[in-house]
């Protein structure tokens, strides 16, 4: 897993691949080649520190998709936008009600 030498408990206990080293490996292509990323609910042009470093970054990929609700400036560099849903098009509200009354109903 990419970043697992240099952050052995994040990456044993999350499972994932942390951005940092995600970012440098794609610039790097060490320890191997990172060709596509897909990017949720973020705007990484913005949140992190160097916007330049980060459109760089991207231009190395040979395809990136965006998923969210806005075009944000991560957005406007992606070959893919996914429509994300709002709160207002989701069902979680009605899933948490279902949800709490089957935890009542099995108490």
């Amino acid at each position: 897993m990419i970043g697992e030498d240099e952050h052995p408990l994040w990456c044993m206990q999350s499972g994932e691949t942390p951005a940092a080293s995600l970012y440098n490996a794609i610039l790097t292509q060490q320890p191997s080649p990172v060709k596509a990323l897909f990017i949720e609910a973020a705007n990484v042009i913005v949140h992190w520190a160097n916007a330049t470093k980060m459109k760089r970054l991207f231009s190395n990929l040979d395809f990136l998709v965006v998923f969210d609700y806005m075009i944000t400036e991560t957005a406007e560099l992606a070959d893919l936008v996914l429509p994300a849903q709002t709160f207002l098009e989701q069902q979680g509200i009605f899933f948490l009600i279902v949800l709490r009354e089957e935890v009542k109903s099995s108490i």
